[in-house]
């Protein structure tokens, strides 16, 4: 029982202190046992388990490949699925969410850290983590995502209230309940989306993390049209910052300092030419309120072109911006 007591107390041992650059040696690895585990073993215990180990694919370097101890690898199928630097992204990424709130994002960092080493874990919290004052999500949000899924699986409704913010800031439920079917789950402009049919003509979308009391019913999905399934793959790429609407296509005149930020927002395969030595033309397809919005958002470097309609819209916004600003404070 003891041999198999070594055994696992050893790679737990691996896995929790070491790595590359914290190197266990034999007589080290003799003392935790001891120490620690309450267990003794002689070197060519820790010999014979390490090598059964390796065997059953543990990527654990030894005193062969570095000359020093040993140590676990940072990528291993069956310890470690990821590499260091994969964990530490991901680690970021959630950090970075401010849909997921403080208190998930801190359950989801805690178990990726839990497969590197100790000292690992150490250097990304001193280094790494920095308090995120911009979360805000919801903390249903996971249990959400989940149900939603398997909705969409399982083809049946979602009945949920929707929230959002008052003049104070505060999270208010709407009191009418959704009732929609479910068909994909998608994240843009680091948010969350669930792309429905039912409750407008086509397909619509709700940001997840604003969705509570969320419920899924005995009622069938909607069948989704097969022309409608070829839209949905498109339809979050087709609207900027997520405005609902009709898509049409827009063509801007743009300055070009602010090409790497178009490039950033559209992909490299937005469609660009040069007009002159200081600007470019741009078209997009995307909703009327995108649109109209991406024009406010670069106002001294953006110029809608085409269609008219939508450039005298542009004007009318600018011209009401214009009025408030002429009046005295």
């Amino acid at each position: 029982m003891d041999k198999k007591k070594i055994s696992f107390a050893i790679l737990t041992i691996l896995q929790e202190e070491t790595d590359e650059n914290h190197i266990l040696s034999t007589s080290d690895l003799i003392r935790k046992l001891n120490d620690t585990c309450h267990l003794k073993a002689e070197r060519r215990t820790i010999y014979s388990d390490i090598a059964l180990l390796k065997q059953e694919g543990f990527a654990i370097s030894d005193y062969e490949e570095n000359g020093q101890g040993y140590y676990m690898k940072g990528r291993n199928l069956s310890a470690r699925p990821f590499s260091r630097s994969e964990i530490l992204l991901l680690c970021n990424a959630i950090h970075a969410s401010h849909f997921i709130d403080q208190e998930e994002s801190e359950t989801l960092i805690n178990k990726l850290l839990t497969m590197l080493s100790v000292h690992e874990r150490e250097t990304f919290r001193e280094q790494v983590y920095l308090p995120n004052a911009f979360k805000s999500g919801s903390a249903e949000l996971l249990d959400n995502i989940d149900q939603i899924a398997e909705a969409c699986r399982s083809h049946h409704k979602i009945a949920f209230c929707y929230l959002h913010y008052d003049g104070n800031r505060n999270l208010i439920r709407n009191d009418h309940r959704y009732v929609v079917s479910p068909h994909y789950i998608v994240f843009h402009d680091e948010r969350p989306y669930v792309i429905v049919t039912g409750r407008h003509p086509g397909i619509s979308h709700y940001r997840i993390d604003r969705i509570a009391n969320l419920l899924v019913t005995d009622e069938e999905s909607d069948v989704l049209a097969e022309e409608d399934r070829q839209e949905a793959y498109q339809y979050a790429e087709d609207r900027l910052f997520m405005f609902a609407g009709e898509i049409t296509h827009v063509r801007f005149r743009c300055e070009n300092r602010i090409m790497n930020a178009m490039v950033d927002l559209f992909g490299k395969e937005v469609r660009t030419w040069p007009v002159d030595a200081e600007h470019f033309d741009m078209v997009i397809q995307t909703t009327s309120a995108g649109a109209v919005f991406l024009a406010q958002q670069y106002m001294d470097a953006i110029e809608l072109m085409e269609p008219l309609p939508l450039r005298e819209q542009v004007e009318a916004v600018l011209q009401k911006a214009l009025k408030a600003y002429d009046k005295s404070i």
